[in-house]
């Protein structure tokens, strides 16, 4: 028996029911691990397997790791093998696999534990982030299916989340769209790592990754792939993933050979007043990446591309609030996601 294999025979809901621990698992429930006032305990359905988040300690992962914790293994190999044992089966005996490119962990960012009760949002919350942004709703549920969209209490307000499963870079921003204490209209956590690429984890499942620059246009990337239908595999349309860079910054280079094969495409944001410092930034992810064997297109320009009022756009947030009329025939949106 592979792994994967125990884990669909053995889920985390199913070990929460074995091991006679309290309460009923789900998207919110308190902590099996630990005493836990309010819920801040979460299982989820990710790519067909259940994995867990305690959004108190940050700490999470799959039905294996889940098991560990239960039974107080801190090695992962024994543990691998004792939960494949728990389900009934043996570990297979296999030659050696080839590994995909992962980020090394020791290089990861450590982040402090957020101390904020994260949800998937009320419709009407949803609703008011659409108005704000621009953004589709099945786009937006697109992003909550994919982890990267959260909302929750912040700072004394009800805000959205940007991030993704490993939790080192939180993007939050507030849903009624105004600035935290008169400043910035985005904030990092302490702990977080605002260089660290969104998405880059779930990315190394596509063969085809949009990278965009900001949390903006990361959630604006999700409602393009939904409305042109690569949220799935099709004939000769892969599935296209996201990675979000939070600033112009370089990619580290820990992150580098998680794009080796794929295909990608960049869209930096348009601002001639700021001397095309997205773009500038953008031509050196293109090198980047071409030496780590990505397949990389020019980046895309919003040059040319205007709003309904006549005004130039400077990006892909920008391009959702375009009318298709406006479109016409002078931009096929397709053209933006290869």
């Amino acid at each position: 028996m592979t792994l994967d294999e125990a884990k669909q025979r053995k889920p985390i809901t199913v070990l929460w029911q074995e091991f006679g621990l309290p309460g009923q698992p789900g998207k919110s429930c308190r902590s099996p691990f630990r005493e836990d006032r309010n819920p801040s305990f979460s299982i989820n359905l990710y790519k067909g397997e259940e994995r867990w988040r305690d959004w108190g300690t940050s700490e999470g992962g799959d039905a294996c790791d889940f098991y560990a914790r239960l039974v107080g293994i801190t090695d992962k190999k024994e543990a691998a093998l004792k939960f494949i044992a728990h389900a009934g089966g043996t570990p297979e005996r296999r030659p050696q696999a080839i590994i995909r490119p992962r980020v090394q962990e020791s290089k990861q960012p450590q982040r402090k534990p957020l101390q904020v009760d994260l949800r998937d949002g009320t419709e009407e919350e949803l609703e008011q982030l659409c108005q704000l942004r621009g953004y589709s709703m099945p786009g937006v549920l697109l992003a909550i299916q994919r982890g990267h969209l959260y909302l929750g209490e912040y700072k004394g307000h009800t805000c959205y989340f940007t991030t993704d499963i490993t939790w080192y870079n939180i993007d939050v921003r507030r849903l009624d769209g105004e600035p935290f204490f008169n400043g910035p209209k985005t904030l990092t956590p302490k702990g977080g790592s605002k260089t660290w690429p969104v998405g880059l984890e779930e990315s190394m499942d596509y063969s085809n990754i949009m990278l965009v620059e900001g949390s903006g246009d990361f959630l604006a990337a999700h409602t393009l792939i939904w409305g042109e239908g690569r949220n799935i595999d099709r004939p000769n349309y892969p599935a296209v993933g996201v990675v979000g860079m939070m600033g112009s910054g370089a990619i580290p280079k820990d992150c580098l050979p998680a794009f080796k094969g794929k295909h990608v495409q960049v869209f930096p944001h348009y601002d001639p007043s700021k001397k095309q410092a997205g773009y500038k930034a953008a031509i050196k992810w293109k090198e980047a990446l071409e030496a780590t064997g990505a397949k990389v297109a020019l980046p895309f320009t919003f040059k040319g591309i205007l709003d309904a009022a006549g005004n130039q756009i400077g990006d892909l947030n920008d391009l959702l609030r375009i009318p298709a009329w406006v479109l016409n025939m002078e931009f096929n949106i397709k053209q933006i996601i290869q």
